[in-house]
């Protein structure tokens, strides 16, 4: 096939001219006496220097950037204490003008952010027996309700009062937090949210003191938690006071020291400051916020401690705030138990009370 390839290209005028040698005595020239062999194969050498072409270019992907919306607020005791007068409390809210009434003063915020962390402050039980103590709160465990229906995902039960009705209590208040969805959070029991891909991790404590014990024991569960940011709410401080105390102060920048990105305090039942350290933030006391624990306070003051983090990959690379002043009653006085959040000189005036015990703040 290779000869008759090659053949077709010969026209008869070149054919002549191969075969005329045979006039002059050589001997004639025939088809059969063409070979066409195949081209040699190149050598090794030639095969080296031959240029090898580059490998096709693989994009690198950047690294995905995500912004987290995390709102932290006060002490949420839905419940009455023993001796109460129904007339005025939050049951007789409840009773009146249900579940959804409490947070509608602030659902607009709760509702666009991805996370909110409350202090639910006393069991949902109607079982066990009262602990010695000076205040027991409880309520119904429907009154779950009035914390989903306000935009709340999780609850720290690290506080003073979840224990209110012994262990069975306690355990009720898991079970329906539970059943309503509500990530629940504290003393050993550790968690963690996903948002958008991000794994928020939660751990709640008292903290009282601050010894090497409490120490090497937030230490370990911070290593333990496996997040990409790490949140811990603490229960501690004065009750009253309006600025954090060392003790408090100490055991936050160890917090932060050790892993964690926010540090959120309870239990003062007043404001208290915020602070920047190392790149991270602290709300030391975020107040009260649909507090039934008292039908009149003195101090309606609170806030939504708004924290914004920026991700790069699973990294936190960036991370702003705003306080969102709030009063934990719509009217003023007496306790409504509806949160509203302030506008105007009453804003203002929350604003500059956190910030006159802040540190280093804003970011």
């Amino acid at each position: 096939m290779l000869f008759a390839a090659a053949a077709l290209l010969l026209t008869p005028m070149a054919w002549d001219h191969l075969t005329a040698g045979a006039s002059q005595g050589e001997p004639p020239l025939t088809q059969d006496s063409l070979e066409i062999g195949p081209s040699p194969s190149p050598t090794a050498e030639e095969v080296t220097k031959s240029p090898m072409p580059p490998p096709p270019s693989v994009p690198v992907p950047e690294p995905l950037v995500t912004s987290i919306s995390i709102s932290a607020i006060g002490d949420c005791t839905l419940g009455s204490g023993i001796g109460f007068a129904h007339q005025g409390s939050i049951g007789d809210y409840y009773d009146r003008f249900g579940p959804e009434y409490f947070f509608q003063g602030v659902t607009e915020v709760l509702s666009t952010d991805d996370l909110t962390i409350a202090n639910l402050e006393g069991p949902l039980t109607q079982q066990g027996e009262p602990t010695p103590k000076t205040f027991n709160f409880r309520a119904p465990a429907e009154y779950v309700e009035i914390v989903k229906l306000g935009g709340v995902e999780a609850v720290t039960l690290a506080n003073n009062h979840s224990m209110d009705y012994g262990e069975i209590g306690f355990q009720d208040t898991q079970a329906t937090l539970d059943q309503a969805g509500i990530t629940h959070f504290g003393f050993d029991d550790l968690a963690v949210v996903e948002v958008k891909g991000i794994r928020i991790g939660l751990l709640g404590d008292l903290g009282w003191d601050n010894t090497e014990e409490t120490r090497s024991s937030l230490a370990q569960r911070l290593q333990e938690l496996d997040a990409d940011i790490k949140i811990v709410s603490f229960h501690w401080g004065i009750e009253g006071e309006h600025t954090q105390n060392a003790a408090q102060v100490s055991l936050a920048h160890f917090a932060i020291d050790s892993g964690a990105d926010l540090v959120l305090g309870h239990h003062p039942h007043v404001l208290q400051g915020v602070e920047t350290y190392n790149g991270r933030l602290i709300a030391y006391s975020l107040g009260n916020f649909a507090f039934g624990g008292n039908q009149n306070p003195s101090d309606t003051d609170s806030m939504i401690f708004q924290v914004h983090f920026e991700l790069t990959g699973s990294v936190v690379t960036g991370l702003d705030s705003q306080i969102i002043p709030v009063s934990i009653s719509s009217i003023g006085h007496p306790n409504d138990y509806s949160p509203v959040v302030l506008d105007g000189a009453e804003r203002d005036r929350v604003e500059r009370k956190v910030l006159g015990s802040s540190t280093n703040y804003p970011v």
